[in-house]
């Protein structure tokens, strides 16, 4: 009979080679279809970070508490690998997760795709066209144009350096293109 994993031993899949202080990534198993990092242990599937901030804190987290990241490296896709360094980890609930999600641009489009989706609608292309063009539905891009999604994403206050990404992302702008 094979032999499960007990909780320490997370730390055989966890680099912590850049110090204390760095980013420690989880070298482990990554799950395409749900998009997230996990570890087996006691014949069940386990996020690792939760492992580690329960082991490091000496808790038992509830199905209602979340572990948050401090960092920029909370997630797998990409090529970036799941932080579980304990520095980083701290606990929040739902609430707290998904307004850092927001803020941090995790989830949804980034806000330069949004800025740009906006700057066309103000310029008259339909729905249809803009959704071709970032690969978003004809729904989704009416749910911008109607403030219902993304509403917190302005157009103002923006630098001349944040209205040419702008530009060159909604392409009307070459990136090489000096002038306006």
């Amino acid at each position: 009979m094979a032999r499960r994993n007990n909780p320490h031993d997370i730390f055989m899949y966890i680099d912590m080679s850049g110090g204390p202080d760095a980013c420690w990534p989880f070298k482990g198993r990554y799950n395409e279809k749900a998009r997230n990092c996990y570890w087996s242990m006691g014949g069940r599937t386990v996020i690792p970070y939760r492992v580690v901030y329960e082991l490091y804190h000496g808790v038992t987290l509830t199905t209602e508490e979340h572990v948050l990241h401090s960092c920029d490296n909370a997630g797998c896709p990409g090529g970036k690998r799941l932080c579980c360094n304990p520095r980083h980890l701290y606990k929040g609930d739902q609430l707290q997760n998904s307004k850092d999600m927001k803020e941090r641009e995790r989830h949804g489009l980034p806000h330069l795709s949004v800025r740009a989706i906006k700057k066309l609608i103000a310029l008259g292309l339909s729905d249809k066209d803009i959704g071709n063009r970032f690969g978003i539905s004809r729904r989704h891009v009416n749910s911008i144009r109607n403030g219902v999604v993304y509403d917190h994403v302005s157009m103002e206050g923006l630098t001349d350096e944040e209205t040419a990404r702008v530009e060159i992302a909604a392409g009307l702008r070459r990136q090489d293109d000096e002038t306006a």
